[in-house]
């Protein structure tokens, strides 16, 4: 397994002189998004984020703390590290490889609070393939589509399924990208050797979901195990939460939990669920950050 690294946004500084002098550049580090900015003078932060929106290449998304202080730069790629950090994160070994790496949308939340740019570069990865995007139980899974495909040759060959369906589905993989996630029953036969049949017996497979009467989008073979450890563990960390002193509890002492062996997805999957469902809010003090349930007061 490759080393986790959690994605980072580059830091700006803002001195206070009173020179509205702007010098931006790049700086070395791991990774390639990273962008230091320095504003020497009181710059308002909306002319900030214009400077720098305008000045350096793939910024789409700037959050400024204060007029003089930090500023955190959002680019394209804190959300696609955020994507490889998190899928490295999953614990697919606990499913006796049952199941790909799952990543929950909301999950990337926690790591990037731009939401409007969350889905832009969403929907770019999934209309260039990258990425698929799976509803699901009121939830929206996205998983690579490399794992997905894996995932699905397997799952299918050991339901000896035919090779040539396995291939017409792969194939049909593209198409349904290709129709922005969901294609309709007619346009499955028209651009495969597929038969009403063979729909129906993807469909029962679970590779294969409805989206209406007479339309289609990607399911996830086996996703009911996924869903059944998910909705238990979501439970169990938020009990955790309301059981705590004053129903909040520091993120770091939450995440040093053991939870019981059906949670398999673990405390620290359920914990950026919760944060990114914003089941929970998540509040700087002085003594770390606390998540607590909502509308209560934050310990000082």
């Amino acid at each position: 397994m490759m080393s986790q690294k959690r994605p980072s946004t580059g830091d700006c500084e803002v001195s206070e002189k009173r020179r509205k002098v702007v010098d931006i550049s790049e700086t070395e580090s791991n990774s390639n998004d990273s962008v230091h900015l320095t504003c020497n003078g009181n710059v308002d932060a909306s002319e900030i984020s214009e400077i720098a929106c305008n000045s350096i290449n793939g910024i789409n998304s700037i959050e400024v703390a204060s007029d003089v202080g930090t500023i955190s730069v959002v680019t394209d790629g804190d959300v696609k590290s955020t994507l490889e950090y998190l899928r490295e994160c999953f614990p697919f070994q606990k499913f006796q490889l049952h199941l790909p790496p799952i990543i929950l949308k909301h999950q990337i939340y926690c790591f990037v609070s731009d939401r409007e740019l969350v889905d832009q570069v969403l929907s770019s990865l999934t209309a260039n393939g990258e990425i698929i995007q799976i509803g699901c139980s009121h939830l929206t899974l996205i998983v690579f589509t490399k794992d997905y495909k894996s995932h699905v040759i397997q799952h299918l060959t050991k339901l000896r399924v035919a090779e040539d369906l396995i291939g017409e589905f792969l194939l049909l993989t593209n198409v349904i990208t290709s129709a922005g996630g969901i294609v309709d029953h007619r346009q499955i036969l028209q651009s495969s050797k597929m038969s009403a049949e063979d729909i129906k017996q993807l469909v029962q497979i679970g590779v294969l979901q409805m989206y209406d009467e007479s339309s289609y989008s990607f399911g996830l073979p086996q996703v009911a195990l996924f869903l059944r450890c998910f909705w238990f563990g979501r439970n169990c960390v938020l009990t955790m939460v309301k059981r705590s002193k004053n129903q909040q509890i520091l993120e770091e002492d939450l995440t040093s939990r053991r939870l019981p062996k059906l949670a398999r997805l673990g405390v620290v999957f359920h914990t950026r669920d919760i944060i990114g469902a914003e089941l929970v809010e998540r509040v700087n003090t002085t003594c770390g950050q606390f998540l607590r349930l909502p509308y209560l007061s934050v310990p000082t």
